[in-house]
């Protein structure tokens, strides 16, 4: 749709609503309704139809994650070492206010998940980040983005939910201690095809991944196996199209030590790209 307001309606049983804007990005919008009762049929109607390219919709039973705590602390800072990897900070890519209240202080483990969504969003993953955290906060009741950290097709690395909260991306009672590590994009071969994908993780991708996960492994004293770092559909209670094979397939990559000749992503302008370190850098 584009950037001008675009009036969609809701019939809650008994009259049609207009749905409210919350959150904009150029010429896509988030619009929300609160239906307030239970409903057999829920229809929506706009008479700005034909200026709305494609419209997306989604029901949510509960939109409160932490319901009656407490005011949530002042965020936690990123660890130096995961910093020293280049990670773009919530400040610097605009991130919205978290309202996460339970701390993490006890990483032990780790859970490789995938958006399982478009790469390409306006051609920037900033925007794209910010899509997500406003979708996940506003639409879905979470506290901010269920991931700690997230990574780019171009190899960059995004800082997600605060690090030293508790994490809200893996189901089945597995978030206690399970730093989320999101990939941007859809990498399942099967779920993804038709959809927004498969993607084929690039070169860039798959080095950046190597030093995060290989990182908090030494951070947090995390052994570098299967046991503790799995994919999420590898959790139990998490059988889902978020598996992403064409990610999860290359964990055992990411056991061992990266080499010093791995590509990473510098901040050219707008845009991400790799590039190669010296033979005697060490990352």
């Amino acid at each position: 749709m584009d950037e001008v307001h675009v009036l969609v309606e809701v019939f809650d049983g008994i009259s049609w609503q207009p749905a409210k804007e919350v959150f904009r990005i150029r010429n896509r919008a988030l619009l929300e309704f609160d239906l307030g009762q239970s409903l057999i049929q829920i229809l929506a109607r706009s008479p700005d139809q034909d200026r709305i390219l494609n419209l997306e919709w989604e029901i949510v039973a509960s939109r409160n994650e932490f319901h009656g705590q407490p005011k949530p602390p002042t965020p936690g800072i990123l660890p130096q070492e995961v910093k020293d990897i280049g990670v773009v900070s919530k400040a610097d890519w605009g991130a919205g206010p978290t309202t996460c209240t339970t701390a993490e202080d006890d990483w032990y483990r780790m859970a490789i998940h995938h958006a399982a969504g478009y790469q390409n969003y306006n051609r920037s993953i900033q925007e794209l980040v910010q899509w997500i955290q406003a979708y996940l906060r506003q639409s879905l009741g979470y506290c901010d983005i269920a991931y700690q950290l997230l990574i780019g097709w171009d190899g960059s690395v995004w800082d997600g939910r605060p690090y030293d909260y508790y994490s809200g991306a893996t189901g089945g009672g597995n978030n206690d201690g399970n730093t989320a590590i999101g990939f941007l994009g859809c990498y399942d071969s099967v779920a993804c095809v038709g959809l927004a994908g498969p993607h084929v993780p690039s070169t860039e991708t798959l080095t950046s991944a190597h030093n995060l996960i290989y990182t908090l492994s030494q951070l947090h004293d995390i052994p570098t196996d299967s046991g503790p770092i799995k994919g999420h559909q590898d959790w139990p209670g998490n059988a889902s199209a978020r598996h992403g094979d064409r990610i999860s397939e290359r964990a055992p990559d990411w056991f061992s030590p990266p080499g010093s000749h791995d590509a990473v992503a510098q901040l050219v302008g707008d845009d991400w790209r790799p590039i190669d370190l010296p033979q005697n850098v060490k990352l």
